[in-house]
């Protein structure tokens, strides 16, 4: 009996040591102040950032991860886990988005588990950074798309294209997205672009003033990392049949924003600089014979969207 009543009390000052759960910096666990402050809750999916829960105690109410709105004010939520059930994700993509780097999920928050008052995170989507960027999980976070209808401007710039915040749906207009740089020199920013504008991957940057014409200043949004969705969708290049080059001329090609290879001409190989780039930590090297010389043409991409 003594021992029973021993354990009890280590159990509960465990408990009030600190590995309680909690929703936020005051230890909230109520749904309906979850709602009213905006936090995410049962009741609605939301984009959160999501980092390790590096306390030590008795799982689930420690070793689980720590969730925030995107977007938002609201402080972070512990979840005791990730619970993939509702996104279709198999075991590999499952894998793919524990690996990430930096990583965007949207989803809700699941059933409560009664023993110790815990809910796990509900993933609907997950968004995968590209490897090696580091960008600040704490700064705006925007959906990208071209407006519908065009806007007809008779001076530049043009501002055709509107970036939502996720979450608050507070939209700016745009002259520009700029994904340059993200993911390293050798990045295909065609490719990049059009998971953004196509395949709905996020980005996190900031809004400023580019080139001055005319009509004023551009309103660039420069991205300091892309969240591409997983599993990344494969597309199904064209096959061509091609009759033979010339004798002494050879084939090269054209990659276009799927990562398709195109025919383009034949040439006769010239002079091409003896050089091969070392892509980064979770980057394959693609190549191609391209331009006037038949040069080789490099991309760095994403291993993981392969």
């Amino acid at each position: 009996m003594r021992t029973q009543v021993f354990v009890a009390a280590v159990f509960m000052s465990i408990v009030g040591s600190g590995c309680a759960v909690q929703s936020g910096a005051n230890g909230q666990n109520d749904e309906s102040s979850a709602e009213a402050e905006g936090a995410i809750s049962t009741g609605r999916t939301s984009f959160v950032s999501i980092r390790h829960d590096t306390r030590k105690c008795i799982s689930p109410l420690c070793g689980g991860f720590w969730i925030r709105d995107l977007d938002s004010s609201a402080a972070e939520t512990y979840v005791s886990g990730l619970d993939f059930s509702l996104s279709g994700l198999d075991a590999a993509g499952q894998q793919t988005v524990l690996e990430a780097d930096q990583l965007v999920l949207r989803g809700k928050l699941g059933p409560i588990e009664t023993r110790f008052n815990t809910r796990p995170l509900m993933v609907t989507i997950a968004y995968r950074g590209m490897p090696g960027v580091v960008a600040d999980m704490k700064g705006t976070f925007f959906k990208v798309a071209e407006r519908s209808p065009v806007r007809e401007c008779f001076t530049a710039p043009c501002n055709n294209v509107i970036g939502t915040e996720l979450n608050t749906n507070t939209k700016h207009d745009l002259t520009r997205l700029a994904v340059d740089g993200v993911g390293g020199a050798f990045a295909d920013v065609s490719w990049l672009s059009s998971r953004v504008f196509d395949h709905g991957a996020i980005v996190t940057g900031t809004i400023a003033n580019g080139s001055h014409f005319p009509g004023g200043y551009e309103s660039v949004l420069t991205a300091t990392q892309v969240f591409v969705r997983v599993p990344e969708k494969q597309v199904a290049c064209p096959v061509f049949k091609l009759a033979a080059c010339p004798a002494g001329q050879v084939r090269t090609y054209m990659r276009d924003q799927d990562r398709c290879q195109h025919p383009a001409a034949c040439v006769k190989p010239g002079i091409c600089p003896m050089f091969m780039p070392a892509c980064g930590e979770g980057y394959q090297l693609a190549s191609w014979s391209s331009g006037t010389n038949a040069c080789k043409a490099f991309a760095c991409d994403p291993s993981f969207t392969y």
